[in-house]
C-alpha cells in the first residue's frame, strides 16, 4: 500500500471524527490493522476495501486511487460525454466549398468564368499550410 492511500484512509477517518479503535470495532478488525494500513505498512484486501468504501460512502476506486472521486451513478457516467473534460476537436474548415462559392460568385456576378478557375489551385495549399501548422 502506499503512503498516499493510507493518508486518504487517515484522512477518512478523521473527517468522521473516529479513532482507530472505533474504526476497527465498527469493521470487525484489530486497531493494528487500521494503524498499518494508515501507516502505509500494509494494504487491506479486497473485503476489507469494499467494507471501507461501503462504511465512508465513497467509491472503492477512489480508496484504490486514493483521491476523491464524484460519485455519479455508472449508467450516467456511459451515457454522458457532456460531463467528462475532452479535448475539443477543432471545426474543420471546408475550405473547397468556400472556393467554389468565390468561383460561382465570381463566374455569375462579373463573368470571370475562366480567369477564376485559379482559385481552385489554391485548395492543396490550403491543406499543406494547415498541415504544418498543425505540426
Amino acid at each position: 500500500m502506499s503512503i498516499k492511500q493510507g493518508e486518504y484512509l487517515r484522512k477518512l477517518r478523521i473527517e468522521r471524527e473516529l479513532s482507530q479503535e472505533q474504526l476497527a470495532e465498527a469493521m470487525g478488525l484489530s486497531r493494528q490493522s487500521i494503524s498499518k494500513w494508515e501507516q502505509g505498512v500494509s494494504t487491506p484486501d479486497i473485503d476489507n476495501f469494499m467494507k471501507l468504501a461501503e462504511f465512508y460512502s465513497v467509491p472503492i476506486e477512489s480508496l484504490i486511487k486514493a483521491e476523491e472521486l464524484s460519485q455519479k451513478p455508472e449508467f450516467a457516467e456511459e451515457n454522458s460525454a457532456e460531463e467528462k473534460p475532452e479535448k475539443k476537436k477543432p471545426i474543420i474548415f471546408c475550405y473547397p466549398v468556400l472556393v467554389v462559392i468565390i468561383y460561382l460568385l465570381c463566374g455569375i456576378l462579373f463573368k470571370l468564368w475562366n480567369p477564376m478557375w485559379i482559385v481552385f489551385l489554391t485548395i492543396p495549399l490550403f491543406y499543406i499550410i494547415t498541415a504544418k501548422m498543425k505540426k
